[in-house]
Formats: C-alpha cells, sequence, structure tokens
C-alpha cells in the first residue's frame, strides 16, 4: 500500500530448557578438561616426593643399602648421601662388635685356665658360673656380628623339630608353669642345628625370664605350604604396641619391672634380635604379635629347604 509505512514481523520459537542444557555439557566438558590437567600436573609435581617416600621406607625397613636412582632433584643427593653414612655408621658398628667379640675370647680363655688352677685350693664354682656366663655372651655376640656381615657359614643338615625341642626343653627350667607342646613327630627340615637350637634356647629363656610361674606356655609346630611354622605363646603379662614394635632390636630391653625377679640383672637384650638374624639367615620371616587374651606369640616361618 503505498504511502503507509512496510512493517516485517517473524515469529520463531525459543527453548530455553534446551539452551541450559547445552550451559551444562559446555561447562561439564570445561570441569572435565581442567580436572584431567590437574591430575597430570599433580601426579608430575608429587612424583618425586612420592619416590622419596618409597625410598624412606626402604630405610626405614633395614634396607640401608637402597638408594634413590631417578632424578627427583636436589632430594635425591641429600637422601642418597644420608642413607651413605647411616650405611658406614651401621657397617663401623659392626666391625666394632665383632673385634670386640673376637678380642675378649683370648682373656676369657687365660681365665679359664686361672680358674682351673685355682679350683685344686679353693672353692671357684661362682666365679667359674660368671666366666661362662661371659662366654656365652661373647659367642653370642661374634655369631651376631657374623650374621649381620653374611660371614657365618650356615651348616644345613636334616632336622627333626620335635626331638630339637626336647632336647632344649630338657636344658631350661619352666618352673611351675604348664607347658603344652605340639609337634608332629616326623616333622623335619633342613637347617643349622646349632644355630637353631640357640633360637630355642634363647625363646625360652625369654619366656621364663618376663612371665609369671604360673602362666601357660605353649609351642605348636605344624606344615605349612612351603615350610614349617612354628609358634611360641605364652599368657603373662604381654608387652604394649610400643614394646612389640622394638623388642627384636639389638641390645634394647623391656622394662626391668616386666622381669618376675626385679633384681635380675641378666640378659643384654639380645635374644630376639639374635633370633631375628638367626630366621633370616635361613630364609625364613618371624613376626611377634599379642597373644589372647594376653601374653606374648612368636611367630616363626622356616622352608624345608635351606638354599644358600
Amino acid at each position: 500500500i503505498y504511502g503507509e509505512p512496510t512493517v516485517l514481523v517473524v515469529n520463531f520459537t525459543m527453548d530455553i530448557d534446551q539452551i541450559k542444557r547445552r550451559r551444562i555439557v559446555d561447562l561439564t566438558l570445561i570441569l572435565g578438561i581442567l580436572m584431567v590437567f590437574s591430575a597430570i600436573i599433580s601426579h608430575w609435581a608429587f612424583t618425586p616426593l612420592r619416590r622419596a617416600t618409597i625410598a624412606m621406607n626402604e630405610v626405614a625397613d633395614g634396607n640401608v643399602e637402597h638408594r634413590v636412582r631417578d632424578n627427583i632433584g636436589p632430594a635425591k643427593d641429600a637422601f642418597n648421601q644420608m642413607a651413605e653414612r647411616v650405611e658406614q655408621m651401621l657397617d663401623g658398628q659392626r666391625m666394632l662388635l665383632a673385634g670386640v667379640s673376637h678380642e675378649l675370647r683370648t682373656p676369657l680363655a687365660r681365665m679359664r685356665l686361672e680358674v682351673a688352677l685355682l679350683e685344686q685350693h679353693f672353692d671357684a664354682t661362682s666365679i667359674n658360673d660368671e666366666i661362662s656366663e661371659m662366654d656365652a655372651l661373647v659367642e653370642t655376640l661374634l655369631v651376631s656380628s657374623q650374621l649381620q656381615t653374611g660371614s657365618f657359614q650356615i651348616r644345613p643338615e636334616t632336622v627333626v623339630l620335635q626331638d630339637l625341642s626336647l632336647e632344649v626343653l630338657a636344658d631350661v627350667d619352666f618352673g611351675a608353669r604348664y607347658l603344652t607342646l605340639n609337634v608332629e613327630p616326623s616333622l623335619v627340615i633342613q637347617a643349622d642345628r646349632l644355630l637353631l637350637r640357640r633360637v630355642f634356647l634363647n625363646v625360652f629363656i625369654n619366656i621364663v625370664k618376663y612371665t609369671p610361674d604360673d602362666c601357660t606356655v605353649s609351642i605348636l609346630m605344624r606344615r605349612v605350604d612351603k615350610g614349617v611354622e612354628i609358634v611360641f605363646a605364652d599368657t603373662g603379662e604381654g608387652v604394649t604396641d610400643e614394646m612389640l614394635v622394638r623388642l627384636l632390636e639389638p641390645f634394647w630391653r623391656a622394662d626391668q619391672s616386666r622381669t618376675k625377679d626385679a633384681s635380675n640383672t641378666h640378659g643384654w637384650g639380645l635374644g630376639l634380635s639374635f633370633v631375628q638374624q638367626a630366621i633370616h639367615a635361613h630364609g625364613g620371616q618371624i613376626v611377634l604379635e599379642h597373644n589372647q587374651p594376653s601374653g606374648l606369640c612368636v611367630n616363626i616361618k622356616l622352608p624345608f629347604h635351606l638354599k644358600l
């Protein structure tokens, strides 16, 4: 229509919900991408810390020869230097222990000879007993140092566990304790008989020293998958969690009040530490646990055949 204003009208529909859904999808994709990049960056940033933690756990578990091989920055050199110093310090202690143990044997031999001459005129029983105890301690120190350095020569032979148990039990006075022994007569392993005998003797002496006379002591030896399991358990007062962790440390002694005789000062904290060294030398494992309802449980696992 000429002379009138022209008007164009356009009608269309708008799906507001669809726009919202698209925004949600877009935001989700953006957040997903950010999370992936964050995970990659976090993994790259914390990898040195994880590797350092693994290395520190290795050293804490006793593997002082472990070194960090991967490049984790300045922490690598610092950690390896620390581990090197710790290893040198421990090697020095082992060498000192071996040297002192070796040097003490000569004067002890002379003392035994002098006591033998003295006994011709006087009663030197108490002196002889003290020398025997010192001799046993020196022998334990010497064997312990040899086990630590790997210089101890294992002499494997067939060992009947029941016979060995009865033999060692005959040498230990358990007093009024109720003792149970459960072991198969035909249960045999390949082991160093003298070293395994020391293991049994040290465990028995430890039980007698730290348990009351009215407790129960049980000894169980049985077959497991690839070897034997030996369990020594008592129903004494037991130990705390902190003490349980430290009982296998050399020269660490439990609280003196735990002994049945508070005046007894014998013992140098070598018993269970020596047991652990001897068991490891046989390719076995030892675990200390709380006995139920009370007491201590020494669990030992040994292979049937000794691999040298």
